[in-house]
C-alpha cells in the first residue's frame, strides 16, 4: 500500500470529485421526496484501514468512497424502490444485491446494495426500510467494535453478533408486516 503521506494527498485532491458525486445521487434522488437521504464520504482514516486490510493500492477501488443511505417509507414496498431507484440510477449501477454477510458474520436483512459508478467513482447506496433509522447507528456501532476491537471475549463477540443478526431480523420481520407483505 502506499505511503500514508502520498494516500492523504491522493483523498483531498480526489475531495472535489467526490463532492461532485454526492451531488449528482442528491440530485438523481430529489423525485424520493418521502425518503430520507444520507450521503457523506468515507473518513480518511476508514480509507486506509480498508485499504490495508484489503491489500488495496488505489483508493478508487474502494466500493464506498462516496456512500449512502436511503429509508424509504411504509407506504412503498421493496420491490417498489428497487423499481424506482432502477430506473433513476440506470446507467450508472454496477449490481443490487441484497446484503447477506460481512467477514464479521454478521446479517443484514432487508438491505439492498446499489453498487454505483459515476464517473470513475465507486458509491454504495444502502437502500432499508424506514424503521432501520432509529436502530442503525447502534448496530453500526456494534459493527464497529466487532471489527476493530481485539480485546472482546469470543463470548462477548458471539453476544454482539447475536444482538446484531437479531435486530435486524426484527426490523426485516416488522417492514414486511407494517407493508403487509409476507416475506
Amino acid at each position: 500500500m502506499p505511503e500514508s503521506n502520498k494516500l492523504r494527498q491522493q483523498y483531498y485532491e480526489l475531495l472535489p470529485k467526490l463532492t461532485q458525486v454526492m451531488q449528482i445521487v442528491t440530485n438523481i434522488l430529489k423525485p424520493l421526496n418521502d425518503c430520507i437521504i444520507e450521503t457523506n464520504f468515507k473518513p480518511f482514516s476508514s480509507v486506509i484501514r480498508k485499504m490495508s486490510v484489503r491489500h488495496l493500492n488505489n483508493m478508487l477501488d474502494l466500493s464506498d468512497l462516496v456512500r449512502g443511505r436511503l429509508f424509504f417509507p411504509v407506504s412503498r414496498t421493496h420491490a417498489e424502490i428497487i423499481r424506482e431507484l432502477s430506473e433513476l440510477f440506470k446507467k450508472y449501477i454496477k449490481d443490487i444485491d441484497w446484503k447477506s454477510m460481512t467477514n464479521h458474520g454478521l446479517q443484514y436483512e432487508g438491505v439492498i446494495h446499489f453498487d454505483l459508478n459515476i464517473d470513475g467513482i465507486n458509491f454504495e447506496l444502502q437502500v432499508m426500510p424506514i424503521e432501520f433509522k432509529p436502530y442503525k447507528e447502534k448496530l453500526h456501532q456494534v459493527y464497529d467494535l466487532l471489527r476493530t476491537n481485539n480485546s472482546l471475549s469470543d463470548k462477548q463477540k458471539n453476544r454482539l453478533k447475536k444482538l446484531h443478526n437479531t435486530t435486524y431480523r426484527i426490523l426485516n420481520e416488522m417492514a414486511f408486516k407494517n407493508r403487509n407483505i409476507i416475506p
